[in-house]
């Protein structure tokens, strides 16, 4: 083997854990669209640890993390409820007809 190829096969081997680091990242964004401010929670699938956030009319909030489980969301309102999401994905937070703020996938 040739310092050369070496230094090419080195520098692959490098690059495998960043590619796969890389894909376990995941990123999820928020627009309100519900007329007022309000405030939501975020956690793991799984975890207790709950990551507040307060968002404005009109305004968007994202949130880039890292590993394969699942994010729920859970916002103010009546008959509040913890909603999956999709690991990537940018949802509209609206009023449901209960009177619930849901997230709602954007098309």
């Amino acid at each position: 083997m040739t310092l050369k190829s070496f230094g090419l096969a080195g520098t692959a081997i490098l690059l495998l854990p960043t590619a796969s680091q890389a894909q376990d990242q995941h990123q999820v964004s928020f627009r309100n669209d519900v007329g007022r401010a309000i405030s939501c929670g975020i956690r793991r699938a799984g975890s207790s640890a709950i990551e507040t956030f307060t968002i404005r009319t009109g305004e968007t909030w994202s949130k880039t993390y890292s590993g394969s489980k699942a994010r729920l969301i859970v916002c103010e309102g009546t008959f509040p409820h913890w909603q999956p999401l999709a690991l990537d994905g940018s949802y509209r937070l609206v009023r449901a007809i209960d009177e619930r703020i849901v997230a709602e996938p954007m098309r």
